[in-house]
């Protein structure tokens, strides 16, 4: 069994593994351990790849936040790394960009924060809690902000229904108009309609927005959207290391996968990841390809042909690349100038920012166990372990009330019901009512005879005094019976109101800034 990240049940607290406090341990093991490795990328060794590497996402980072009227700030050209898709995450995920900015300035690093635009819009809607007088009627409820369109990655999208985007702060207002608190969606929304009419597109429009919050709680992280680091020298050389060395990376990650899969009991082949595929002589590459006049993701595959490879997105045809490096990479661009989109794939990015240009990576819970995978194939791979990587998450619930009833309020219950049941000889109704029953059952439990035979006989006489005690209580067991279903009902609506999950739009901004900036 490989590792097991758990989120905090505190509201308010943090899971970090290792502890912060060890980061600086960390960073100096990566550091020793990737100038110790003997490989090389594209040529070139893996400490000349990484500097170069690092100056391309410095630099591609500065001049895209530029490029939107954000000021880039960095005091090294050293990095730490997180990363997330541009969503309306829960803050347990947002919490990962204010400790990434406190342990770059900690450590003297500059933070960077990958936009992993590459990956498709999952829902455009939010769940939000349906807060009730019955806990009965709580529920949770899909809000959508926009209609769902075909799974097009989020540097495609736009938005599709822009009536319904407009619309949604009126929407959530009506279902959030009881809880005590404006959600920051009002003020959000505003911004959020502004970079969109600026021509952004959705999952564009969501990050400024939330870089907006960020610069006002005082963290100025480099940021860079995936498509941007896919336009890197860098992310090419990258490229053309797996596809020229395929057959055997495709060994490598399908083994690793094999490995995980066999060390955690999974059966399903397509957790965490599906394997890579072979068919006849072409071989799957683990990236995405796709055109902006047809944004669906498909399968990039790769065959040699001499000196050359064939190149195909699903089953259409790229043509043919060089296979040596200075070829490659100048082969290369041409199939950008023709529309091609080539992107990593969620293992392929980790395998890239870890070996190429990050000291640590900083992952959240699902991350952190999928990178295990990513360990196995670098040491499979390049023959080297894998520099470390961290785990952080939070559990922030929203602060809206909840039902009075406690895990041990039920337990305590669901217990006066058992004895109700069958112990009513405890209660005053009996002892009032029908003592000599009561009287009965006391000598029988002190006279239990130790004989097997007798003991049938013994076992009757209890259950008939039992029974014949139970309409005493009866009004009383019914009752207890209803507090049983109130608190069931209540523990059950604690369950959704008080989940981890809800997005950050749902919260009071003052909320979120105090468990943030206490992180930096």
């Amino acid at each position: 069994m490989t590792a097991r990240y758990r989120a905090p049940t505190g509201d308010g607290s943090l899971l970090a593994a290792p502890p912060l406090a060890h980061i600086g341990t960390q960073l100096d093991a990566n550091a020793d351990r990737l100038a110790k490795a003997n490989v090389h990328i594209a040529g070139a060794s893996l400490g000349e790849f990484r500097q170069r590497a690092r100056a391309e996402a410095i630099e591609a980072a500065c001049r895209y936040l530029a490029e939107n009227g954000e000021h880039a700030l960095h005091k090294s050209d050293r990095l730490i790394v997180a990363g997330h898709q541009p969503e309306f995450f829960h803050p347990g995920v947002w919490v990962k960009n204010f400790v990434l900015a406190g342990q770059a300035q900690r450590h003297g690093r500059a933070a960077l924060n990958l936009v992993v635009d590459n990956d498709v819009v999952k829902s455009p809607a939010l769940q939000v809690p349906v807060v009730a007088d019955d806990p009965n009627a709580v529920d949770v409820e899909a809000i959508p902000f926009d209609k769902m369109v075909s799974d097009s990655p989020y540097e495609e999208r736009r938005v599709a229904d822009r009536r319904l985007l407009d619309s949604f702060p009126d929407r959530l207002r009506e279902k959030t108009q009881a809880w005590g608190y404006e959600p920051v969606t009002q003020s959000t929304w505003p911004l959020l309609r502004k970079e969109l009419d600026g021509g952004a597109n959705l999952g564009e429009a969501i990050s400024r927005v939330r870089r907006h919050w960020e610069r006002q709680w005082g963290v100025h992280n480099l940021e860079l959207p995936v498509s941007r680091l896919a336009e890197t020298e860098a992310f090419r050389g990258f490229v053309h290391e797996l596809l020229t060395n395929l057959p055997r990376f495709v060994d490598c990650y399908n083994a690793a996968l094999d490995a995980y899969r066999a060390a955690n009991h999974l059966r399903s082949h397509h957790h965490p990841a599906p394997d890579l595929e072979r068919k006849g002589d072409w071989i799957e590459a683990p990236f995405w390809v796709w055109r902006a006049d047809a944004p669906r993701r498909v399968k990039l595959f790769a065959r040699p042909a001499g000196a050359l490879l064939e190149l195909q997105a699903g089953e259409r045809s790229l043509g043919t690349i060089p296979s040596d490096p200075a070829g490659f990479m100048n082969t290369w661009l041409s199939l950008t100038e023709r529309g091609w989109k080539v992107r990593p794939r969620a293992l392929t990015l980790t395998l890239f920012s870890r070996l190429g240009f990050a000291d640590t990576f900083i992952h959240g819970i699902g991350g952190g166990k999928y990178d295990e995978v990513t360990d196995d194939i670098i040491r499979r791979f390049f023959g080297i372990e894998a520099p470390g990587y961290s785990v952080v998450s939070a559990t922030i619930r929203l602060p809206i009330r909840r039902f009075p009833g406690t895990s041990l309020d039920l337990h305590r219950a669901e217990r006066a019901v058992r004895d109700l049941d069958w112990n009513p000889q405890i209660y005053p109704e009996p002892k009032c009512a029908v003592p000599e029953l009561v009287f009965e059952k006391t000598r029988l439990i002190e006279d239990e005879p130790a004989d097997k035979i007798d003991r049938r006989g013994w076992f009757r006489q209890l259950q008939r005094v039992t029974r014949d005690m139970r309409p005493v209580v009866e009004n009383e067991h019914k009752a207890m019976q209803r507090n049983v279903g109130r608190l069931r009902a209540e523990l059950a609506a604690n369950e959704i109101l008080g989940s981890r999950e809800f997005s950050w739009l749902l919260f009071p901004e003052g909320h979120l800034r105090d468990a943030f900036v206490a992180q930096v």
